[in-house]
């Protein structure tokens, strides 16, 4: 349901759609940044296509997928390690972190890879993208008036290259 750009849903009687337009570099004035990188999301609550339901339904079950690749420079490799998903009303947390789901599973001393950068399109789905299942009760307020839900996502990883670390995607879908 969406193309990279800004993580933000406008919540009412039903949700605004996500929409990710601005693209996501990791690299910067000729130097790498060691850390995946944001390429696409989707946030869905049904069956309806590539383009899902939009608006959203308040109170609804959706889904929440990140679409990652290694940065567009360097020759590392990236697994996914850990990924959560803290979904807000302005500054105020909407229910707890959500975990990745399924979570990465260290499965003989690997994790789930993420894809590599390519210049092609973003893949539909592999196992290093994060997926989030955000229960219905979380997209609720008490606020009966609409309101805007944004997603702050944190991605645990490590590198081909002995680096760990993780990268946080904020609400704009920039990385923190």
């Amino acid at each position: 349901m969406s193309r990279l750009g800004v993580f933000l849903l406008v919540v009412g009687g039903v949700l605004g759609s996500v929409d990710l337009q601005n693209g996501l570099s990791a690299a910067g004035g000729g130097t790498c940044a060691v850390a995946p990188v944001l390429r696409d999301s989707a946030v869905n609550q049904g069956v309806g296509g590539t383009a899902g339901y939009s608006p959203l339904v308040r109170g609804k079950d959706t889904v929440v997928r990140l679409y990652l690749s290694g940065p567009n420079c360097g020759t590392q490799t990236f697994q996914l390690t850990s990924a959560s998903l803290q979904v807000k009303n302005g500054s105020a947390n909407l229910g707890n972190p959500v975990a990745a789901d399924p979570a990465p599973t260290n499965v003989n001393g690997s994790f789930p890879a993420i894809a590599t950068y390519s210049t092609a399109a973003v893949s539909n789905d592999t196992p290093g993208d994060a997926k989030f299942l955000v229960p219905g009760y979380v997209l609720t307020s008490a606020d009966t008036r609409g309101f805007t839900a944004t997603f702050t996502a944190t991605v645990g990883w490590r590198s081909s290259g002995g680096t760990t670390g993780t990268t946080t995607f904020n609400g704009d879908g920039r990385k923190n």
